[in-house]
């Protein structure tokens, strides 16, 4: 299994339930194929240009161990959600930056 970080934009406008249904249905997809590492919420910020005529957008940051199958049903799924505006999954080389403390004695151990 390799490292991979995706980040995600919802729609400013989402409500905090649907934002809260859609991190966990995000959430179980890397869970069952995976192990979901960090999650990082970045907040609402304005859009270099406007997407689907929407000024701002809510980030999302993951970091996560799985294969690349996992990616691709993630992203799969991420483009059957009409308020995820953009996303980019991307294969990390060296997660020693990125791997909390605890994951980073598991990994000198091993």
């Amino acid at each position: 299994m390799r490292y991979y970080e995706t980040t995600y934009v919802l729609a400013a406008d989402v409500s905090p339930e649907d934002k809260e249904n859609l991190k966990s249905r995000f959430r179980n997809v890397i869970q069952k194929n995976g192990k979901l590492i960090k999650e990082e919420e970045w907040g609402r910020k304005r859009l270099a240009y406007p997407i689907n005529h929407k000024e701002f957008g809510y980030y999302i940051y993951l970091f996560y161990e799985a294969n690349n199958q996992c990616v691709s049903k993630l992203e799969q799924e991420m483009n059957l959600q009409a308020d995820v505006l953009r996303y980019l999954s991307v294969k990390v080389d060296d997660p020693m930056p990125h791997l909390p403390k605890e994951e980073l004695k598991k990994e000198q151990e091993t």
